[in-house]
């Protein structure tokens, strides 16, 4: 919901937090600031990856974003999704905002927030597969809650899809999974010191029509059509990867 900081105070009885997060501007070459007393901060969105947003629709996500992170960075609905993710499983949002203290980035559409806050749960929903995002932005415009924000998405049209996507991860993460646990190993043969080694594995994925760059690719810039054969691909290749193992 859109809201200034005094609306916020008005309608909480505290302030918004005024964590500084001043430090996130060497990040974006920018310079960040505080909302002012009547300057209206819109519903925001965080875009975030697979393993995440199943520990939130688990009730488990405790963090924003990773530990090193300068800051939480949230965007607007006037910006697109930062990864397919959004548009083939969802994306998050904050129903109200101000709880977290989002600065204003400097970049337009582009909020920052403090690594370690989290807002309060109820207030942190979900939109499902956000193809249309600002569509939706209209249509959650005066939901301050995820149970108003459902009710605003069709209640259990809503429901029905959330179910969907969570089969969608499910497969997601599986596939991940099992082509990390067979990727890890090629990505040591193939950056390793030994030179014939490197040029000895990249030959054999080769051979199953694998590249190097399908070692580092985060799945999701996978055409999903794709996941599943290049971990069946991979699995494949076991038997060679040991014995160049052995060989090293």
């Amino acid at each position: 919901m859109r809201e200034t900081p005094k609306q916020f105070a008005a309608r909480t009885g505290k302030e918004a937090p005024m964590t500084d997060v001043s430090v996130a501007g060497a990040a974006l070459a920018t310079t960040v600031r505080p909302l002012v007393g009547d300057e209206a901060c819109p519903t925001l969105y965080r875009d975030v990856g697979p393993q995440a947003l199943m520990r939130f629709l688990d009730g488990k996500l405790d963090r924003l974003a990773g530990p090193r992170a300068p800051c939480v960075f949230m965007r607007d609905a006037t910006l697109p999704g930062f990864t397919g993710v959004v548009r083939e499983l969802g994306v998050l949002v904050f129903l109200q905002p101000l709880a977290i203290g989002p600065w204003v980035s400097g970049q337009p559409g582009i909020y920052v927030a403090e690594t370690g806050l989290m807002p309060p749960a109820p207030t942190l929903g979900f939109v499902p597969r956000a193809e249309n995002l600002p569509e939706v932005d209209a249509q959650i415009a005066n939901a301050p809650d995820a149970s108003a924000l459902r009710e605003a998405l069709g209640g259990a049209r809503y429901d029905e899809q959330v179910t969907d996507v969570r089969g969608d991860l499910g497969q997601y993460l599986e596939i991940w999974r099992a082509l990390e646990t067979e990727a890890a190993p090629w990505r040591a043969l193939v950056g390793g010191h030994r030179e014939a080694t490197r040029i000895a594995a990249l030959e054999v994925l080769r051979s199953e029509g694998l590249t190097e760059q399908d070692l580092h690719a985060p799945l999701f810039s996978v055409p999903k059509a794709r996941r599943a054969e290049l971990a069946a691909r991979m699995v494949a290749l076991s038997a060679k990867r040991a014995q160049l193992e052995a060989q090293r």
